[in-house]
């Protein structure tokens, strides 16, 4: 037995609103490290050079491969219709 239309829709609506909210709250948190590991940088005396400004952008970057791959996946596993 299927479930109503309406009831598939508001599932997938609920589960992009948690997966939203899951993605804003790995944001916050990263940024608060990030600054953090900026501040304390600053009060060593070590400056701003490609390696570590590199290293704290793909602190941000790293989850969005992630979903990226999980949608290729997603995307192969489904069948085409034509």
């Amino acid at each position: 037995m299927s479930r109503p239309m309406w009831i598939a829709n508001a599932s997938q609506e609920i589960g992009i609103a948690l997966a939203v909210l899951a993605m804003l709250g790995y944001g916050a948190v990263t940024l608060a490290c990030m600054a953090c590991t900026a501040a304390e940088g600053q009060v060593e005396g070590r400056g701003w050079n490609t390696w570590r400004t590199a290293g704290l952008a793909l602190c941000l970057v790293w989850p969005v491969m992630i979903v990226v791959f999980a949608i290729a996946q997603l995307a192969q596993r489904r069948p085409h219709h034509a």
